[in-house]
Order: C-alpha cells, then structure tokens, then sequence
C-alpha cells in the first residue's frame, strides 16, 4: 500500500476530535512555513493628516497550557485552554454589543481560536494578517520563563529591550514596524469603522508604545493580560486616542 493511501486510512479511522486537531496543526505549520519563507512586510510611516480614520480593538489571545510558564512564541499546536476558551467566550458577549466590521488574527493557533470565537457573534469569518504574529523569539521559544530569566540576556532585554534582538529571533523595534503597518493598512480598507485584531502581548505593547509615543524602551511598562482589550483611534486629521489599555470586562485585567 502507497504512503497516500496509509494516510487515507488513518484519516478514515480518526475520531472527529483527532480529525479537528489534525486539521489545526497542519493548516498552522504550513502558515508558519509561509512566514519563515519570505520577509513580512515593514510599516511605512504615515504623515500626520493622511491616517485613515478607524477604531482598532486589540484583543490578546485567551490562556493556555504554557500561559505564564513557557516562552511559547511561534511553536505550533499550543491550543487554547479550557479556561481560556470559557473567558473568550466571556469577551466575546460583551463584543457581541459592538459594531465589528471585521476580525483579523495571528496566524497562531491560540490566535485563531480566539479569534473564531469572537466572530461568532457578528456572523463574520475571521481574516489572518501574518504581520501579527507573535515576536519571533529565536532559540528561546519553549523555553521556560523561570530559566530565561537566570540569562544575563534577559537582564540586557529588561534595561534596553529596543536594542535586544533576540537569539537567532527579531527585534522588538522589527515587531512594531510589521504591526503599525498592518494597521494602518487596514484603516485604509475600513475606514470609519470597528475591527478587531487578535494579537499576542509583545505585538500589542509594540503598538501601543508607538501610537502613545513611548519608547520601546519603556515597553515593559505596559502589561497586556490575557483576553484583555485594548484600543487605538485613528483620526482623518492624523490625531491618535488610546482610550483604553488592558482592560478586562471584569475591571482591572488579571495578569
């Protein structure tokens, strides 16, 4: 029997759940391998004036199993949690009283389950913009936070995170180039309107810091928690509002 055929008798003999699951670490590893093959694109800056006016509701994606523990970054086939779906689901109720126009993600799966529950409300399907991804974090991805931090590197990431490139990684500054022209693409084809971008903290503290006009250097200044909102206005007279920073629909974002 041909290796084709094998894999059309494993399929066959699958559960539906090992079917679901299979179809998410395939559909994300070849997303991933689409990244890794070509350059994304960087922002270009917008002159004050010409900015498209839209409302950005940055969401972060729900917890996982590695949420505070594990440097996760880009590895695939980290699912969201069963807590993590039930506080998305949470959010999601309380967006379900918006106007959304439209939902963007990650192309991480944590992302695009965040993302496909938070459309459900508005009947939307939800969009990928591999400009969200997650900061790549080199050699260090999967590993644990507790060991990162005895690094002298992680010591020179806290004093000067906009100079730090990460091992074999990116840059915080190359994160926020990639974001800020997502968005600012995006204001251009919604313009007047809400939408939605599922992001990961490192993404939206990047362009948080660039529409606040704080330095990168500041950066970990900003705590984004998990399913927390925050939001960013664009205005047609190149005015920008950041009215809300990571606020949980419960109060004040857990961490």
């Amino acid at each position: 029997m041909g290796g084709c055929d094998r894999r059309r008798v494993d399929h066959a003999f699958r559960s539906p759940a090992e079917q679901v699951e299979t179809e998410w670490v395939e559909s994300e590893t070849q997303e991933l391998a689409r990244i890794h093959a070509r350059i994304i694109p960087t922002a270009t800056v917008t002159p004050p004036g010409n900015l498209t006016p839209m409302r950005a509701l940055l969401v972060r994606h729900g917890v996982t199993a590695e949420t505070g523990k594990v440097l996760t970054g880009r590895r695939p086939g980290v699912p969201l949690s069963d807590r993590g779906k039930l506080e998305v689901r949470a959010v999601a109720g309380r967006l379900a009283e918006m106007s959304v126009a439209a939902v963007y993600s990650s192309p991480i799966r944590r992302c695009r389950e965040t993302a496909r529950i938070l459309s459900e409300p508005h009947e939307l399907t939800p969009l990928t913009d591999r400009r969200l991804v997650e900061a790549d974090y080199g050699n260090w991805s999967g590993r644990q936070l507790k060991d990162l931090g005895k690094l002298k590197a992680w010591q020179h990431l806290m004093a000067a995170p906009a100079r730090f490139r990460f091992p074999d990684g990116e840059t915080l500054t190359e994160v926020q180039d990639r974001a800020v022209a997502a968005l600012e693409e995006l204001a251009d084809t919604h313009g007047d309107e809400q939408v939605v971008l599922v992001s990961h903290a490192d993404v939206i503290r990047t362009l948080l810091c660039h529409y606040l006009g704080t330095p990168l250097d500041l950066i970990h200044r900003l705590h984004v928690a998990p399913t927390s909102l925050s939001v960013i206005d664009l205005s047609q007279t190149g005015s920008v509002q950041v009215p809300v920073v990571n606020r949980s629909f419960d109060g004040i974002a857990s961490r």
